[in-house]
């Protein structure tokens, strides 16, 4: 990618008035190696299916399937009933997800309730002891 990058800001060089057909031929290589590099920033990422993105997400396509359904998660377009989705937004639908699910695992865990019959148990053990 920073080849790229470098051939598109590269400055296309001067043409030379004493070697014109010399100058005109590095002038038009310089364009051609530009015109390359964007092209190659322009073609499309593949669209994926669900069981792709799963993959990609690491999660389970039924997980992704509730992200569609709900919202959360746009889709690209159908072919037939199968929706495509691209990999920018199932990288942004994942940069949302990961800090609440992080949230979650925070919360400390509920204490068992203590019942009567706990109670109850705990004194007839302690009797028999």
């Amino acid at each position: 990618m920073p080849q790229i990058a470098e051939a598109i800001t590269a400055r296309l060089p001067v043409l030379d008035a004493a070697n014109p057909l010399v100058a005109l031929a590095g002038y038009l290589e310089a364009l051609d190696t530009r015109l390359a590099a964007l092209e190659a920033l322009s073609e499309p990422e593949p669209l994926m299916t669900v069981k792709d993105a799963a993959d990609y997400a690491q999660a389970a396509t039924k997980t992704l399937q509730r992200a569609i359904h709900a919202g959360e998660l746009p889709t690209v377009g159908y072919i037939g009933r199968s929706p495509r989705l691209c990999r920018e937004d199932i990288d942004h639908w994942l940069a949302q997800r990961r800090p609440a699910a992080r949230r979650a695992s925070r919360r400390p865990r509920r204490e068992a309730a203590t019942t009567s019959t706990n109670l109850a148990v705990d004194a007839a053990w302690s009797e028999l002891e």
